[in-house]
């Protein structure tokens, strides 16, 4: 009826904020997400209603959340979900997913979570959040979904948040054996974990760094469970990987360790391309204190399992770092096929040479371009209170 369902998540460590109630009389404090209708009356918006987007929560183990220690792992009072970062909406018959979804992960590593965070998919139709135990422990920052050329099957790449963190890519199986949950027909109960390896031995970007340069890689699996070692030391009571032991693995094995891939989105006119943002950690790799975008071609063709990254921007080498792209964060490729980048600033050089402040980027995938279309002015804000 010409109206909009908004979703925004509240990125809030766990025992933040007002305390919400789950229809089963739960109460929990923490992060969430909001769900806003909206439309346009007479050239303005109006908003017909505002509240939680979900009412129950299921658990890694997929039971009925009922107590807050069910989500929180720590047992600490009311805390619930850990702030929750970037978030995916996929619509119903896109990606092969069967329904609608928003797709979001927890920020979140210890010790606001013993293990690392989880991946939380919503059931927008209804209104129920489900953890994703088989995609992985993670500092996740998000999410998105790929074409992966077999009706029967999902993907995702995924952003984990930290310094020398590798980037994943989940391919999950529909309707396999199982229960048939929410999550089992969208893909989303049983798959595998891989990480990318530049097909060079590249590990670090002092090897791979300055737009235009390419790296060809593959994809390699990764166990994220290993039940033999449920309850000990770097794994959970179910014998998943904690997200320091998931990313000690990955860099053990050669994965390409990034500054810190932070958000992912999908080419609207190409399933198979991806723009990833990797923010920048000049304490860790030096080479990238400004951060990275990549372009991502996957080639998921028979008995493939591939893809070339190229740098589309890297100002750590350009004449001036502070006049380029700097610690890009959230990123959106849009259907006139520019990319649009938010600044994030987490270099102490940020704005020292310039003086601009947090700005917004279109970025041209092909010419590699770049037109800042928005700067942060601090000096309009209103008091709070």
């Amino acid at each position: 009826n010409g109206r909009v369902n908004l979703f925004v998540q509240s990125e809030l460590n766990p025992g933040n904020g007002y305390a919400y109630t789950l229809a089963n009389g739960t109460q929990l404090t923490g992060a969430r997400i909001h769900k806003f209708e909206i439309s346009r009356v007479n050239k303005r918006g109006v908003v017909h209603s505002a509240g939680m987007a979900f009412d129950t929560i299921y658990d890694r183990d997929g039971n009925e959340v009922v107590l807050p220690d069910q989500v929180n792992e720590t047992g600490n009072g009311d805390d619930g979900l850990a702030r929750f970062c970037g978030g995916t909406g996929i619509a119903a018959g896109t990606y092969g997913f069967v329904e609608d979804i928003h797709i979001c992960g927890e920020e979140s590593s210890k010790p606001f979570h013993p293990h690392g965070g989880s991946v939380w998919v919503l059931d927008v139709d209804g209104e129920a959040l489900w953890a994703a135990p088989s995609l992985g422990r993670g500092s996740w920052e998000n999410l998105t979904p790929f074409e992966t050329n077999d009706p029967q099957t999902v993907g995702l790449l995924m952003g984990d948040d930290r310094g020398g963190a590798a980037l994943l890519m989940w391919i999950g199986t529909k309707n396999g054996v199982g229960d048939q949950s929410f999550l089992d027909r969208n893909g989303l109960k049983q798959g595998t974990v891989y990480y990318w390896q530049a097909d060079n031995g590249d590990t670090t970007p002092a090897q791979f760094n300055t737009r235009g340069s390419v790296r060809t890689g593959t994809w390699a699996p990764i166990a994220v469970i290993d039940p033999a070692m449920a309850g000990q030391p770097g794994y959970d009571a179910q014998g998943y990987k904690d997200s320091d032991t998931q990313l000690n693995e990955a860099q053990a094995l050669g994965s390409f360790q990034f500054s810190r891939p932070e958000d992912l989105c999908a080419n609207p006119a190409n399933g198979q391309q991806v723009v990833l943002n990797s923010t920048g950690r000049g304490s860790l790799f030096p080479e990238d204190n400004w951060g990275t975008v990549y372009i991502v071609d996957l080639d998921l063709t028979p008995g493939a399992l591939a893809a070339t990254l190229t740098i589309a921007a890297d100002s750590d080498f350009e004449p001036v770092p502070d006049a380029g792209i700097r610690s890009p964060d959230n990123i959106d490729w849009a259907s006139n096929g520019k990319i649009y980048i938010n600044e994030d600033r987490s270099t102490g050089l940020f704005g020292g040479a310039t003086g601009r402040e947090a700005s917004i980027w279109e970025l041209d995938p092909v010419t590699f371009d770049i037109v800042r279309v928005g700067e942060m002015n601090r000096t309009v804000l209103l008091p709070v209170g």
